[in-house]
């Protein structure tokens, strides 16, 4: 992981240094109705909670984000990412499909269930990357989805095209 999180750290300051942190400045975070239709521009008032089991990718994740300044929380379980949405509202969550216990589609069943979470983005960052899939992900009710192995060096913009578009990303 020391090695991995080495060379992650590398990436992302060489890549991200210059051209991501100019896109920082801007307007306070806008909303617009629905999920998948978030405007965020400050990272620093995103609010993200990462849902993997595996901590390779929550630590891949959760570098490239805090290099943003952008606040995570995380969750190794369907379960533990509920009973943090209960303690502290996300701005997005970040889900794995293939989880024990619970998949990523019946976490996302879940959140939906409850009306005050239903305008928040949940984005699958999943290795199936498969013709179909990514239909499959849409038409299951997330708000986009990012492959896996995730791409650092563009992860934030990914994630602000999903955020401010509904746009998907391999």
């Amino acid at each position: 992981m020391f090695l991995l999180a080495d060379e992650v750290w590398k990436l992302v300051s060489a890549e991200t240094a210059g051209s991501r942190l100019v896109q920082r400045s801007g307007p306070s975070t806008k909303r617009e109705s629905g999920h998948g239709k978030c405007i965020m521009n400050d990272l620093s008032e995103w609010r993200v909670l990462i849902v993997d089991d595996d901590p390779e990718n929550v630590g891949v994740l959760e570098l490239v984000l805090d290099f943003n300044n952008v606040p995570t929380r995380t969750a190794s379980s369907g379960q533990e990412c509920l009973q943090l949405m209960h303690e502290e509202r996300p701005s997005v969550v970040l889900v794995d499909i293939q989880m024990p216990e619970m998949s990523g589609y019946d976490l996302l069943n879940k959140i939906r269930e409850n009306k005050q979470w239903n305008d928040i983005p949940i984005i699958a960052v999943t290795a199936h990357a498969m013709r179909g899939d990514e239909e499959r992900i849409i038409q299951a009710g997330f708000s986009g989805y990012i492959s896996k192995p995730v791409n650092v060096t563009s992860l934030i913009d990914d994630l602000r095209d999903i955020l401010d578009h509904g746009e998907n990303h391999e």
